[in-house]
C-alpha cells in the first residue's frame, strides 16, 4: 500500500477509518504517514479539511505573511484614494464622466469585493491571550462574528462588515429598474464614500512605514495638511459643479445658478464640458479657501447661498488650521537652534548689565559658538529616555562613542554587552583656551583640540583620569591638564561605572585586577620617589636618626588602606570602607602618639648645633604639614559618615612640645662650659 503525508494532531492515528481520521483537535505542522486510497477516503479527506478550516488551520496570520498583508493594505489605501477622488466625479456629473472613469470605478469595487472576502480569514490580535496562550483568534467563526458586529465598535475595529457590503452594493444599477429619480440615486451612491472611513487602516500602518523609513514627522505633517486641503477642495468643487450643472433638481430656473452667471450669458452650461465645469467649481473654492475673494463668482439661488455658508465655514477652519500647522513645523523645525539662540541672547544681556569687558564677552560667545555641537548632543540625550537601557548603548555605539571607549586601557576587548552599558554613560563636554581641568572622579578621552598634563601634550583620541579606578589619593596623578585650545572631551564618572559592576560581576572583577596592577606600579613609583627624597635629605646634613624619626607614623595610612581589599573593584569605594575610614583616623591618631614619644625619649640626648637643631625643626614642621593634609582628607570622609574625627589640637600638642624642647636644647647647649 502507498503511503503519503497528512497533517494530522496529535489525536490522529496512522490507520483507522474516515470517521476516526476525522476526531481529535487539528494543529498545524506535524504530518504522518496515512493509506493514500482507503476506502470512503475522498468524504473523509472533505471533512477532515472543513475540520481544520473551523479549527482557524487556514486562516491567515498576520505575523506570519506581514509582507504580504502590508502589500494588500497598499492596493487597498489606493483603491481608496482613487474612490476619494472619482467617485465625486461620477455622482455630480454623473452624463459627462468618460467610460475610463466608470471602468476605474468597477476595479475598485472588486478590489474592495476581495478585501471583504479576505477580512473573513484574517486572524485578529486578542487581547486577552487564552488558556494556551494564543496571540490570535483564528477560528472563521469568530472572525465574522467580530467583522459582522456592531459598526465601528471596539475601537473602531469591529463591525467594518456592514459599510463595506453597503458601499459596494451597485445603487444606481439596481434602483434604475425601479425608476427612482436620478438625484436620489446620486445621493445614494455618495454611501460609497463610507469608504473613506477605512483610511483608518493608514495609522496602524503608518508604525510599520515610520519604523522602516523613519521619516520626518514635520514632512508627515505637511503631507496630511496637504492631502487634506486637496481632498476638501476636491469634494466642494464637485458639489458646485454639481450645483451649476443641475439648479432644476433642487427647484431652481436651469440659468439662475452661479456658473451661468459667471460664464455669461453667451454661453449656456449644457455646452461645457465636464473638465471645464469642475475647473471653475475649482477655482471658486480655492478662492473661497484662501480669502482671496475676487468676487467673479457668487452665489445665485437660495441652495447655493447655504452652501456657500457651509463652504466658508469648512474652508475656513482647514485654511486656520493649515496655517498653524505650518507655522508649528517651521518654528520647531530646529528646536535646539531656538533654545541655543535664546541662551545666547539671555548671556548678551547679562553681560551688558554686568558691564563685562569686551575680551570677556568674545570669548563667552566664541565658547558657546564651539560648543553647539556639544550642547546638542546633551540637548538629543533627553530623548534618550523614552529607549530602553539596551537601545541607549546601541545607539551610542552607531553614534562612535564605543571607539572612545577603547581608548581606555582597561575597558578594551570588553563583552559587547558590557560595552553597550558603559557607552551611554559618556557625558560630551568642551573646555575653552588656557582653562585648567578638575579632573575628580573621572576618566576623559580628548575627541579634539590639545591639552598639556606634566609637561606632555595629549591629542585626539588621548585619554586622562584613568586612574580615577584607584582609591588611595596619594597613588593618583593629582595634576590638573591645561587646555591650549577648544577641548572637546567624552568623560565618564565613577559613579557610572558602578551601575554596570553591579549588572555584570566580571566587570567588576576585571576592574579590580586594573586597579591592583595600576596601584602596585604607582606604589612601585610613590616609594622610589620617597628613598630619592631621604637621600637627599641625607646628603643636605640631616642624619639618619632624622630620616627614622619623621618617618614614624608615615605609611600608617597606605599599608592600612592597601590591605585586605574586597574581591570586586566597586566595593572598594562602597560604604564597606566605614570600618577602614575608621581604621584610618586611629592610625593618624596613633601616628600623633608615635611622634610624641620619640620627642620625649630623644629631649636629654639632643646634643646637636644650633644649626642641625633648627634643620631639624625645619624638617620637622615640613614633616606635621604633610601630616595635617592628611588629616584633612581623612576628615573629611569621617565627618561625613558621623566618626570621631581628629582634633588639630592632637597635632598642635607635639609641635609646641618640640619646639620647647629643642630651644631648651640649644639653651643648655649654648651655656654649656664645653660649648
Amino acid at each position: 500500500m502507498m503511503v503519503g503525508l497528512l497533517p494530522r494532531s496529535g489525536g490522529l492515528s496512522i490507520a483507522g477509518t474516515p470517521r476516526e481520521l476525522c476526531q481529535g483537535p487539528l494543529s498545524r505542522g506535524e504530518y504522518a504517514p496515512l493509506p493514500t486510497n482507503p476506502p470512503g477516503f475522498g468524504a473523509a479527506s472533505q471533512r477532515y479539511c472543513v475540520h481544520r478550516w473551523l479549527e482557524g488551520d487556514f486562516s491567515i496570520i498576520p505575523d506570519e505573511r506581514p509582507l504580504a498583508l502590508e502589500r494588500w493594505d497598499m492596493v487597498l489605501i489606493g483603491a481608496l484614494f482613487t474612490t476619494a477622488v472619482l467617485l465625486p466625479l461620477d455622482v455630480s456629473l454623473l452624463s459627462c464622466t468618460s467610460p475610463a472613469v466608470n471602468a476605474v470605478i468597477d476595479a475598485t469595487d472588486v478590489v474592495f469585493l476581495i478585501d471583504i472576502l479576505l477580512h473573513f480569514n484574517i486572524a485578529y490580535l486578542l487581547k486577552d491571550p487564552g488558556e494556551k496562550g494564543e496571540a490570535y483568534e483564528a477560528r472563521p467563526i469568530m472572525i465574522a462574528r467580530r467583522y459582522m458586529g456592531v459598526p465601528c465598535s471596539q475601537n473602531m475595529e469591529a463591525g467594518w462588515f456592514w459599510p463595506d457590503i453597503v458601499t459596494l452594493i451597485p445603487w444606481d444599477d439596481t434602483l434604475e429598474t425601479f425608476e427612482v429619480h436620478m438625484a436620489t440615486v446620486r445621493m445614494i451612491k455618495l454611501t460609497r464614500l463610507l469608504r473613506i472611513l477605512r483610511l483608518v487602516r493608514v495609522v496602524k500602518l503608518f508604525r510599520k512605514w515610520h519604523t522602516r523609513v523613519g521619516m520626518s514627522m514635520a514632512l508627515l505633517k505637511i503631507g496630511i495638511c496637504a492631502l487634506t486641503t486637496i481632498f476638501l477642495v476636491h469634494w466642494l468643487a464637485c458639489l458646485w459643479a454639481h450645483l451649476g450643472q443641475h439648479p432644476e433638481y433642487y427647484g431652481q430656473r436651469r440659468q439662475d445658478s452661479w456658473l451661468q452667471n459667471y460664464i455669461g450669458p453667451d454661453v449656456l452650461v449644457q455646452d461645457l464640458s465636464a473638465y471645464e465645469m469642475y475647473y471653475s467649481a475649482l477655482y471658486f473654492c480655492v478662492v473661497v479657501l484662501t480669502t482671496v475673494g475676487f468676487g467673479d463668482a457668487v452665489p445665485i439661488n437660495q441652495v447655493e447661498i447655504v452652501v456657500a455658508i457651509l463652504t466658508i465655514f469648512l474652508t475656513g477652519v482647514t485654511w486656520a488650521w493649515v496655517v498653524g500647522n505650518i507655522v508649528n513645523i517651521i518654528t520647531n523645525l530646529d528646536a535646539f537652534g531656538n533654545t541655543f539662540n535664546t541662551v545666547m541672547d539671555d548671556l548678551n544681556s547679562l553681560m551688558d548689565s554686568n558691564g563685562v569687558d569686551k575680551s570677556t564677552r568674545v570669548r563667552i560667545r566664541k565658547h558657546l559658538h564651539e560648543s553647539y555641537k556639544v550642547q546638542k548632543q546633551k540637548h538629543a540625550h533627553a530623548s534618550f529616555a523614552w529607549l530602553s537601557e539596551g537601545l541607549k548603548g546601541e545607539l551610542a555605539i552607531q553614534s562612535g562613542v564605543g571607539s572612545t571607549c577603547n581608548r581606555i586601557w582597561y575597558f578594551k576587548n570588553l563583552p559587547r554587552h558590557v560595552v553597550v552599558e558603559l557607552a551611554d554613560e559618556f557625558r560630551a563636554n568642551l573646555f575653552s583656551p588656557n582653562e585648567t581641568i578638575i579632573t575628580g572622579d573621572s576618566a576623559s578621552v580628548i575627541v579634539r583640540g590639545s591639552c598639556m598634563k606634566n609637561g606632555r601634550l595629549l591629542t585626539r583620541d588621548a585619554c586622562y583620569g584613568e586612574d580615577m579606578i584607584l582609591v588611595s589619593r596619594h597613588l593618583r596623578d593629582t595634576s590638573c591638564p591645561v587646555t591650549l585650545s577648544f577641548l572637546e572631551v567624552m568623560t565618564i564618572h565613577r559613579e557610572d561605572m558602578m551601575d554596570a559592576c553591579d549588572k555584570y560581576p566580571e566587570f567588576n572583577t576585571r576592574l579590580r585586577r586594573a586597579q591592583i596592577r595600576l596601584a602596585v606600579w604607582r606604589q612601585f613609583i610613590y616609594f622610589a620617589m620617597k628613598m630619592r627624597s631621604a637621600s637627599r635629605a641625607k646628603s643636605q646634613g640631616c642624619s639618619s636618626w632624622d630620616t627614622s624619626f619623621f618617618n614614624i607614623g608615615r605609611n600608617s595610612v597606605v599599608d592600612e588602606d592597601t590591605k585586605c581589599k574586597p574581591p570586586g573593584w566597586k566595593e572598594s569605594f562602597s560604604e564597606d570602607n566605614k570600618e577602614a575610614d575608621e581604621t584610618n583616623a586611629s592610625q593618624l591618631r596613633q601616628s600623633i602618639g608615635d611622634i610624641l614619644k620619640a620627642v620625649e625619649s630623644v629631649q636629654d640626648t639632643m646634643v646637636r648645633s644650633n644649626l642641625e637643631t633648627q634643620s631639624c625643626l625645619q624638617s620637622f614642621q615640613g614633616r606635621f604639614d604633610v601630616l595635617e593634609q592628611e588629616v584633612a582628607k581623612v576628615n573629611a570622609k569621617v565627618e561625613a559618615m558621623g566618626l570621631d574625627m581628629v582634633q588639630q589640637k592632637d597635632i598642635e600638642q607635639p609641635k609646641s612640645s618640640f619646639r620647647s624642647m629643642v630651644g631648651r636644647a640649644v639653651e643648655r647647649r649654648a651655656n654649656s662650659p664645653k660649648s
